[in-house]
């Protein structure tokens, strides 16, 4: 069975290496069991969340290259566009602190 240090050290290598790792069905239970998966899923909600957030405000406003407006003194400015939620990054920050070595 998978130990906990033993698939960190199997997680930090392969992330440092930028190479793919296969999970074993105890890795996959340790996984799991650590609330890793919980957290996972929640930053792929927050994620999700986020993308259908930002469809919907792009369908109702009009993109920058086509929306030419007048600021009263017939200049025109382009629309600014929208900004990204943090919502995405603080899950993912929260992922990190968890698989941390030694966390």
């Amino acid at each position: 069975m998978a130990s906990l240090p033993d698939l960190d050290r199997r997680f930090s290598r392969k992330i440092e290496a930028g190479k793919g790792i296969q999970l074993s069905a105890d890795d996959l239970d340790l996984f799991v069991s650590t609330g890793a998966y919980d957290v996972f899923r929640q930053a792929v909600a927050e994620y999700q969340r986020t993308q259908c957030q930002q469809r919907n405000a792009r369908s109702r406003s009009t993109s920058a290259a086509n929306s030419l407006s007048t600021n009263g003194q017939g200049a025109t400015s382009r629309s600014s566009g929208m900004t990204t939620s943090d919502s995405v990054s603080e899950a993912q920050a929260r992922l990190r602190v968890i698989l941390k070595p030694g966390g």
